[in-house]
């Protein structure tokens, strides 16, 4: 409902989280929980936030709670989340009904499952899930692999930020000896905020950690015969992974490999949105080519529009063979004749300014335009689609890492001072 909301509103500038109006499952301050949730980026949040932090929305110090008031933090959509949920996607959303007015989507359908790449944690009544993140490259690879009909390759949990990297579940943080009575931790584990460690000495701002602990030298010696990651409580296990999953129908599911039921979803997606876009180019181009004729009728006075009753002016349209292109069935004189006001609202809404030889140019090579884009879409695969899909997705990433890395540079100078 979140993302809903952002995207009839198009939030591409930023607005205070305070402002934001109640919906229909969040009062303003539910809302606005779960929007800083959705735009929280530090270590152990979202592989990829949807929302934009825009302020102070907490660090791993304390878990996120040290984040600003509300009236203090401004957001809008990510750039990299319309990647994720394309705009032609919007052909195919079925939407919810309240009063008459849709109230939001039934359930999106993004381009890669982002329940891998942001993970989830859930204890239900009679059931629970856990399934830990992933890199969201390592999903887009095995979808490529799937959609070129090869076998997909084992994926490991990563979470974004987090320094250790390796093939194992189980995750340390990083502590080494700086010399005989000092050790400094510069990771933890997963299930630790920094906060967790206050009674040290710390030294890191919001995003890194710089933790120095003194011990004597006797103490030291017997910190690393125990261990240092033992002894400083900096390892943690995942699993074991458990995915249950609200399936296509809404009902609880139990997955194995969820990128393949993902995959062939998603993949009949594609070829109804094609579909889709199809029809929608194919009444555009009707729509223009009726548009082009009607205005010369009108320069060459094959069809007079003024001093004249529209239910004359509807039936010589239809005389003519003009497409009638109705909105809604209406109840009038001239439904009764099979025709309705909507019928060629299209034509006869057209502006006077436009009735020109120009106006007509103009139209032409809009028409072209659209010729050429539907011979295009016609001749494209849905995997292809799904393919272009991706390859944008991943110049948005290659963009947060960019982004990621500036900011980790500024941190090592601020601490460096």
């Amino acid at each position: 409902e979140v993302l809903f909301c952002a995207f009839k509103r198009n939030l591409v500038k930023e607005v205070k989280v305070c402002h934001q109006p109640k919906t229909l499952f969040f009062n303003s301050e539910s809302l606005a929980h779960k929007l800083i949730g959705m735009a929280q980026s530090f270590v152990r949040t979202d592989n990829i936030n949807l929302m934009y932090p825009g302020g102070h929305f907490g660090t791993r110090y304390q878990g996120g709670e040290d984040h600003w008031e509300t009236q203090y933090m401004f957001t809008k959509l990510s750039p990299i989340t319309r990647s994720i949920f394309p705009e032609d996607d919007n052909v195919l959303r079925n939407y919810l009904q309240k009063n008459g007015k849709s109230i939001e989507h039934t359930w999106f359908v993004p381009i890669l499952p982002m329940v891998l790449v942001n993970g989830i944690e859930v204890n239900g009544n009679g059931w629970s899930t856990y399934i830990p993140k992933y890199n969201p490259r390592d999903i887009v690879a095995n979808l490529r692999r799937l959609l070129n009909d090869e076998y997909t390759e084992p994926m490991h949990p990563w979470y974004m930020g987090f320094k250790v990297t390796g093939v194992t579940y189980t995750i340390t943080g990083i502590i080494e000896a700086v010399d005989n009575t000092m050790l400094r931790i510069t990771e933890l584990p997963i299930c630790c905020w920094t906060q967790d460690y206050r009674e040290c000495n710390i030294l890191s701002d919001s995003g890194d950690v710089y933790i120095d602990i003194l011990l004597s030298e006797e103490d030291m010696v017997i910190s690393k015969q125990e261990g240092l990651a033992k002894k400083f409580n900096l390892a943690t296990t995942i699993g074991p992974i458990n995915m249950h999953l609200f399936g296509p129908d809404g009902n609880i599911r139990k997955y194995d490999t969820p990128e393949q039921k993902f995959f062939k979803l998603r993949l009949e997606f594609y070829e109804k949105r094609k579909e889709a876009l199809l029809e929608k180019i194919k009444l555009s181009l009707k729509s223009l080519n009726n548009k082009v004729r009607f205005i010369f009728c009108i320069v060459n006075d094959d069809i007079i529009i003024s001093k004249r009753k529209k239910a004359e002016l509807l039936l010589e349209l239809q005389q003519k063979n003009f497409d009638p292109l109705p909105e809604k069935n209406e109840e009038s004189p001239e439904a009764a004749r099979g025709l309705t006001k909507s019928d060629y609202e299209y034509l006869l809404s057209v502006p006077i300014s436009t009735l020109t030889w120009e106006n007509i140019q103009e139209l032409i090579d809009e028409k072209n335009k659209l010729e050429n884009e539907l011979e295009k879409l016609s001749q494209t695969s849905p995997r292809s689609l799904w393919l272009s899909d991706l390859n944008a997705l991943e110049k948005e990433l290659d963009v947060l890492d960019r982004m990621d890395a500036e900011v980790v540079e500024e941190r090592k100078a601020r601490i460096e001072k």
